[in-house]
This record gives C-alpha cells, sequence and structure tokens, in this order.
C-alpha cells in the first residue's frame, strides 16, 4: 500500500519540500488506479476485523464492463498497518496546516472565516487526531512495559498536534465548530503551555518504562530488545521528533524562536518538551546502541564472536553431541561454525551502523532546543 514512508526518513522529515510532498500524497490518495491509501484508512473507525473487508485488489478484471474475475481481498490483520496510517494520516496534516498558518499582526491574531483553507485544514487534522486517539485508547491500554513506552510517545504526538492546532487556529478538539469567543494570542500561549508541559511529563514516563524495560529483560532474550528499539524508532520515535519540528516551525513563524526559551512561556515549555524526548532517545541510545560493537576490530565484537562460539558448541553438546568431533577435528567443521558465528555477530555490528545515525541526528537537532536568551 501506498505510505508516506519518506517521513521515515530523517533527511527528509524537514525542510522546504515537506508541503510538496504532503500535498503529492493527499493527491495520490484519491487515485483510484494506484495502490490503496493508508492515510484513507484512518478516516474509518471500526475493528481490525472489520478494516481488513475495506481492501482490494483495484486492477481492473472487466471486459465491456462485465467482471471476469472475482476480486481478491487482502485482509489486514497487523495492527502495524492500522498504527501506520493513523501516524501518516498526523504527519501529513500537520505539515498542511502549517503551510496555512498566518503570523500575528500587532500582537493579534488573524482572523478567519468557516471554509478558509485553515478551516478546513485544521477540522482535517482534528477530525485524524479523533480517530487516532480512540485507536491508541484501545491498542495501548493493557498493562506491558513496551506499551507505556509505545503510548506514552502516542500521547506526545497528540498533545504535540493539539499545540499546532489551537496556536495555528484557536481549536484543539473536533468538538469545537468555531474559535473560542476568547480566541487570543495570549489564551492560544497559554493552552500551548498547559498541553507542552503534559508532553514534557509523558517523555519522561516513557524514559521510565524504558528503564524498567531495560532492568528487567534477561540477557538471552537480547534480540526482543534489539526488535523492540527498531519498532519504537519507525513507529513512535521520529514521528515524535517529525512533530516537534514542525512544531518549532510554526513557532518561528509567530516569531517564537529558540532564543526566547526564558522570556517566551510558550518556547519554554516547548524546549523542555523537546529536551525530555532527547534524555528518552540518549537513554535507549546509552543501553543499547552503545553496548553493540562499532567495528569488527572493536573488543565488544569480539567478545561477542567469543560469547556466540561457545553458545553454539554448549547447544550442540546437548542437542546434537554427536557433531562435536566433526568440529573439532574437521577444518570444514572449524570453518562452518566460524561462519555461522561470524554472520551472527555481523548482524549486531551491521544493526548499530543502520540505526545510530538516526539517534546521533535526533540528539543533535534535539540538542538545539538547549539555548539560552
Amino acid at each position: 500500500a501506498k505510505t508516506a514512508t519518506t517521513y521515515s526518513t530523517l533527511s527528509s522529515l524537514h525542510g522546504v519540500t515537506d508541503i510538496i510532498r504532503a500535498e503529492k500524497i493527499v493527491h495520490e490518495s484519491s487515485n483510484f488506479y494506484a495502490a490503496p491509501s493508508l492515510i484513507c484508512l484512518s478516516n474509518y473507525d471500526m475493528s481490525q476485523n472489520e478494516i481488513g473487508t475495506l481492501w482490494s485488489d483495484n486492477r481492473d478484471f472487466t471486459v465491456k464492463d462485465y467482471e471476469i474475475l472475482e476480486r481478491t481481498v487482502h485482509p489486514m490483520s497487523n495492527l502495524q498497518y492500522i498504527s501506520s496510517a493513523h501516524i501518516h494520516a498526523l504527519l501529513v496534516k500537520t505539515v498542511l496546516l502549517v503551510d496555512v498558518a498566518k503570523a500575528p499582526k500587532k500582537g493579534k491574531v488573524v482572523k478567519y472565516s468557516s471554509g478558509d483553507d485553515i478551516d478546513t485544514r485544521v477540522k482535517s487534522l482534528l477530525h485524524s487526531m479523533a480517530k487516532a486517539e480512540a485507536f491508541t485508547s484501545k491498542s495501548y491500554n493493557h498493562d506491558h512495559l513496551s506499551n507505556n513506552v509505545q503510548g506514552a510517545l502516542w500521547k506526545i504526538k497528540l498533545l504535540l498536534c493539539q499545540t499546532i492546532c489551537i496556536l495555528s487556529a484557536g481549536r484543539s478538539s473536533i468538538k469545537e465548530d468555531t474559535v473560542p469567543p476568547n480566541d487570543s494570542l495570549t489564551t492560544r500561549e497559554t493552552r500551548c503551555v498547559e498541553l507542552l508541559q503534559l508532553a514534557n511529563e509523558k517523555s519522561k514516563e516513557a524514559t521510565d518504562a524504558w528503564k524498567l524495560i531495560i532492568s528487567e529483560y534477561e540477557s538471552d532474550d537480547i534480540i526482543h530488545i534489539f526488535e523492540l528499539i527498531c519498532v519504537i524508532l519507525a513507529k513512535s520515535l521520529v514521528p515524535v521528533y517529525n512533530t516537534i519540528q514542525t512544531t518549532a516551525k510554526l513557532f518561528a513563524l509567530f516569531n517564537w524562536g529558540k532564543r526566547k526559551r526564558n522570556t517566551k512561556a510558550a518556547v519554554g515549555a516547548l524546549a523542555e518538551a523537546a529536551l525530555s524526548l532527547r534524555a528518552l532517545i540518549e537513554e535507549m541510545n546509552r543501553t543499547v546502541l552503545e553496548a553493540l560493537p562499532s567495528s569488527k576490530d572493536d573488543d565488544l565484537y569480539q567478545k561477542d564472536v567469543h560469547e556466540l562460539k561457545k553458545g553454539v558448541i554448549d547447544l550442540l553438546s546437548s542437542t546434537l553431541p554427536q557433531s562435536l568431533p566433526y568440529l573439532d577435528s574437521s577444518d570444514e567443521g572449524e570453518q562452518i561454525l566460524d561462519q555461522v558465528v561470524g554472520y551472527r555477530a555481523s548482524h549486531r555490528h551491521e544493526l548499530r551502523h543502520r540505526l545510530e545515525p538516526y539517534f546521533l541526528e535526533m540528539l543533535d537537532e534535539l540538542d538545539t532546543f538547549n539555548v539560552a536568551d
């Protein structure tokens, strides 16, 4: 299915191409002859099983208006597809809303009417936020540590989206059909500060949950930790990081730059939220990635090779003891063993090389919020 996968690469998370890419994704989402768009999926409020019945092969199987083959249904049994749909919808719609936001004039917010671009786009984003919130409340409400981390990050993303809606249009809920009567730049800032403070708290909750995960995992369950950090990076960290960057872009439009951290309450609140997220990313980088070998000459790599080789031999001695003499006496057996261990050790080395650039880039960018007036 067609997705906003480009938003999951750091090189395209922010910059002048954001709006071009977002508009292209929206335009293509209604193309019947293209792959089904996951953004459209985010508009439906139904169970996972019901969603699966919506999608079918959209190739033309007709001859003179007669259908010659039965359409194939593609069931969506994986929760990740639905989660991705909501993520992509929020990423695209925040970019579209910020693109039409207007800077205040002489300290007053710019008024708008029903049907204006900013009105239709904020309604669309608020609608997606309501659907995403309903989805996350069902998906991350059971007591599991990994869900605590991902649920907290989901909440941060929704709070940031609310902040964008309030600052750009004065509205934070789909139930608000019009701008509140007391709408002003001051009231908008006050509401933004409250939401960003909640986002800051959620970042700390996610960090505590991650520390608990690391403290409880068994040494032989390290693969699960690697899988988990890959999922959290793609499904949670990168989208939240991107939304913080989009929020900062909107703040800059309102002349609330990062250097006003100590003089503007909203800027300070956004900085605290960004730095709390950075603390979580730094903790993940320290506890997992820095524990992986950076090269094949690294002492950690040699240690992995030694431990893995010992583990393989111990496993074979307990399950296939007849194979041990072959490994000890045969050059070919020793070569096969070294290859297996080498592939396994290289996996950890390659994993660090693939993930580390994302973490380092996010750490560097979020550190720019740590500035004085």
